[in-house]
């Protein structure tokens, strides 16, 4: 089984976050972490704000990184610090074909827009 983490910091938005730390995984398990910056995806300043921009390899990660059995985003601010890390996010997973993780500063979709609004 194959994983891919991405991330995206567009525009220098987000601060670097640490490296992530060697996650310790189950034999057949492997993962590929990909993070996307201005240099990687080439930047839309005329078209996309780089916080929009950044939504491409969110919600289109499958279609940039095919061949994969997992896809997991994690914001650019985000590093893995545990080494069971992933095996942690794994067994949330379940059954289930999706999970998310409450944000820790806006707590509905409203909040969101409304931020994400104000800073375009």
């Amino acid at each position: 089984m194959k994983l891919v983490i991405t991330t995206a910091n567009l525009g220098g938005i987000d601060e670097s976050a640490l490296p992530h730390v060697r996650q310790e995984l189950p034999a057949g398990l492997s993962v590929h972490f990909v993070r996307y910056d201005d240099a990687a995806l080439l930047p839309r300043h005329n078209a996309l704000h780089p916080r929009l921009q950044a939504k491409l390899p969110k919600m289109l990660g499958h279609e940039l990184q095919p061949g994969y059995d997992w896809y997991m985003w994690i914001d650019a601010s985000i590093y893995l610090a545990h080494p069971h890390a992933v095996i942690w996010m794994l067994s949330k997973l379940q059954d289930a074909q999706i999970a998310f993780f409450r944000h820790p500063w806006r707590s509905s979709i409203a909040a969101e827009l409304a931020y994400c609004s104000q800073l375009m």
